[in-house]
């Protein structure tokens, strides 16, 4: 998440120029009073910061200092940003705030702590932290469960219905166990992350579809992409991958679980499945054990 994008803004500012040249060539043309650039240099200004809004907010809320007991929860519980060199604390911390302005977070049947806020946060903010262009999709909105939950979203399943810590729901927004959230950041040697799981799943759904191919992949390595997947799928049904089982479930739970396990065991990942490794390290502009081989 990037708090200002110079391309974006070259290009509303030439479209706001562009605006008033026009304006100004017709009045011109027309022989009418040179006092109508006046409301045309206000216009032109308006369409410039209406193009920006989103980027001349981000750029206001970075600039104030960041919360010290926000800085705190990072230093505790994320091995991530502890690791991270000054600068790029900072640049993670700026996308702390960005996210945690832009999304809303709501507990459901719990109360909603700013270490549970934070935390979500993180999980989003790591993920992409190698591609600070990229955006998630908009969701509408966060909601914190207690504990895991059902398939209708009861936090105390007694018809033996699936267990769950996470959910995407496409079009409604993300629905995570807090429980399972702490759980995720406070057990580091684990590679399950709830966090990473269902930001994972945002993240494949940016083209509004949920298949393990990211709208993000480029053209040409798509195909090279499917192929990839749609191998290690088969290696996890078969038994012969590291990797959660649940990751054979579909291609999608394949992105997301392996993700997870790109934070939290990247030598295991690297070791046993080189090839979903790099491709992962090369998509997300991140390698967790060093330099892609």
């Amino acid at each position: 998440m990037q708090s200002w994008d110079r391309r974006q803004s070259i290009v509303s500012l030439i479209g706001a120029l562009s605006v008033f040249v026009i304006v100004f060539i017709t009045i011109k043309h027309l022989q009418f009073s040179l006092w109508l650039l006046l409301p045309t240099l206000i216009v032109s200004g308006l369409f410039y910061c209406l193009n920006m809004r989103r980027y001349l907010l981000r750029r206001r809320w970075v600039k104030a200092p960041f919360p010290e007991k926000q800085r705190a929860i990072l230093l505790k519980f994320v091995p991530f940003y502890r690791n991270l060199a000054e600068k790029e604390r900072t640049r993670f911390e700026n996308s702390v705030t960005i996210f945690l302005r832009e999304n809303k977070i709501t507990g459901i049947g719990t109360a909603l702590d700013e270490e549970t806020r934070v935390l979500v946060a993180a999980s989003a903010v790591m993920l992409i932290f190698g591609r600070p262009e990229w955006e998630y999709p908009r969701l509408p909105e966060i909601l914190i469960y207690p504990r895991s939950f059902d398939e209708e979203y009861e936090f105390s399943p007694e018809r033996g219905d699936r267990v769950l810590a996470g959910m995407v729901v496409p079009q409604n927004g993300i629905v995570i166990s807090r429980q399972d959230l702490l759980s995720a950041f406070r057990s580091s040697g684990d590679s399950y992350h709830v966090g990473l799981h269902e930001f994972a799943h945002a993240l494949d759904l940016t083209d509004g579809v949920a298949e393990g191919i990211p709208a993000y992949v480029r053209a040409p390595k798509v195909k090279e992409w499917y192929e990839l997947i749609r191998q290690e799928l088969q290696n996890v049904r078969e038994g012969r991958s590291v990797l959660n089982r649940y990751a054979g479930k579909n291609q999608a739970e394949l992105f997301a679980v392996a993700v997870e396990h790109f934070f939290q065991r990247p030598d295991e990942l690297k070791q046993y499945h080189p090839r979903l490794y790099d491709a992962l390290a090369s998509f997300l502009n991140q390698y967790p054990t060093g330099y892609v081989s």
